[in-house]
């Protein structure tokens, strides 16, 4: 009797204990949410900091064409016209494969130059804001972009059939069929980029505070649509 007496009162010291501590723990949870700082909304953002965010890299790309430019255009150019040269005064011009890697050396030159000259804007050589130029760089541009493209392209397919059909090869991978196809895509480009003369201006970018040599909204948004 005496036993189960104090087993009881054990029992409720222990479940006062544990609803003590029940207690400060909920104590303590309350004081810790109370503290926790308010949610930051992230999609209520300063447009004063993003303007300032853009103009900074903006300076640092600025910076780094500064340099990276001319080297490129420079070693570049070298490394093109020495390919041409190799193609065109060895053995390898008996090659139709030589013609397609000649005509893609040549379009990536031109697409440099095209790029230099917009490069001479930093340093206030301000040729392709003048209309007629900026028409013609756009038109270059356009143009050997597609023709890089698609050199690779027509390169590519005739490796595949010299592979994969080698008895063929003689026939269908000549030095004539190899300059057929690189007219027929030099036309196809021209003829593609050939509204771009007509189009190109130079217009003025509030974003980037000066005249640049681009086309308007309207007419990128009906060229994305077509």
């Amino acid at each position: 009797m005496v036993t189960n007496q104090c087993c009881a009162k054990d029992r409720h010291h222990h479940f006062r204990v544990l609803g003590d501590d029940d207690d400060h723990l909920q104590t303590a949870v309350r004081g810790v949410s109370d503290r926790t700082p308010p949610t930051v909304d992230v999609t209520q953002r300063d447009p004063n900091y993003d303007q300032q965010t853009f103009l900074h890299y903006a300076e640092v790309l600025s910076v780094i064409n500064f340099y990276y430019v001319p080297a490129l255009v420079l070693f570049g150019s070298i490394g093109n016209i020495l390919s041409v040269l190799v193609f065109f005064k060895t053995k390898l011009k008996k090659l139709s494969s030589s013609y397609y890697l000649a005509a893609l050396g040549l379009s990536d030159t031109c697409y440099l130059f095209g790029l230099f000259i917009t490069w001479l804007n930093l340093i206030d050589v301000k040729i392709h804001t003048l209309e007629v130029y900026c028409q013609f760089l756009m038109f270059l541009s356009n143009l050997c972009s597609f023709l890089s493209v698609w050199f690779v392209v027509a390169f590519t397919v005739e490796r595949f059939i010299a592979v994969l059909y080698p008895l063929k090869r003689q026939t269908m991978c000549t030095v004539r069929r190899a300059k057929m196809v690189i007219s027929a895509l030099t036309l196809i480009g021209v003829f593609i980029s050939m509204p771009v003369i007509f189009f190109a201006s130079p217009l003025y970018s509030p974003t980037m505070n000066e005249t640049i040599c681009d086309m308007p909204e309207e007419y990128k948004v009906s060229a994305a649509r077509v």
